[in-house]
């Protein structure tokens, strides 16, 4: 009986520190009524281990406030990075076609005057320039933070591979290269951590 009446009491007593609601006839005050019956308290018969009004009370309250504490939740430095960059069109003139995840549309086209500068829309390292089947001529730049631009269907480049470049600085001209075009622009995209971006969000054209 004895031992029954202590794994009774660890047993309860454990379900308050984790937090446990008690079942009934098994709650903390039973557990510390019986330890002072019995004296087996070990000089501590008058301690009560109940969870109190003002206890629960108090535990709610610091939910609310961490709920609403920015050192507990806190902003990924990631959306940081991304609400703080700042962006230099790539070109000025008309968007006819915009951006479209869902059908594979990852940039915008970008109608302008023939032969015009393509401009690198943050600083950065060409990571690409060259020719492809159906794109054209192609100029990506890798940015900080984890931000790539790509311009595509140029007539010409004009910057190589490795080479930095400063936001607002000519990187190519407009043009009507590669198989997928109907016509002279500049299909423009923006990625961020492998995810791309419309570009409509962060620049005007």
């Amino acid at each position: 009986m004895e031992i029954k009446r202590r794994d009774k009491f660890i047993n309860s007593f454990q379900s308050i520190v984790r937090g446990e609601d008690q079942e009934v006839g098994a709650t903390p005050e039973d557990a510390s009524v019986e330890m002072r019956a019995n004296g087996n308290g070990n000089g501590n018969d008058n301690v009560n281990f109940s969870r109190s009004d003002e206890d629960s009370l108090f535990r709610v309250q610091v939910e609310r406030e961490e709920r609403f504490n920015l050192s507990v939740r806190e902003v990924p430095q990631s959306a940081i990075a991304l609400e703080s960059a700042f962006f230099v069109s790539p070109i000025k003139g008309l968007v006819i076609n915009g951006f479209g995840e869902t059908t594979g549309h990852f940039g915008v086209d970008i109608v302008a005057a023939p032969s015009s500068r393509v401009s690198a829309v943050m600083d950065g390292m060409v990571v690409f320039s060259g020719w492809t089947v159906e794109t054209g001529y192609v100029i990506q730049i890798q940015h900080p933070n984890n931000l790539i631009s790509i311009y595509k269907h140029n007539e010409i480049l004009l910057k190589e591979i490795g080479q930095v470049v400063k936001a607002g600085e000519a990187i190519a001209r407009i043009g009507n290269s590669g198989e997928l075009t109907s016509g002279p622009h500049l299909h423009f995209e923006l990625w961020y951590n492998g995810s791309p971006l419309n570009p409509v969000d962060y620049m005007t054209f």
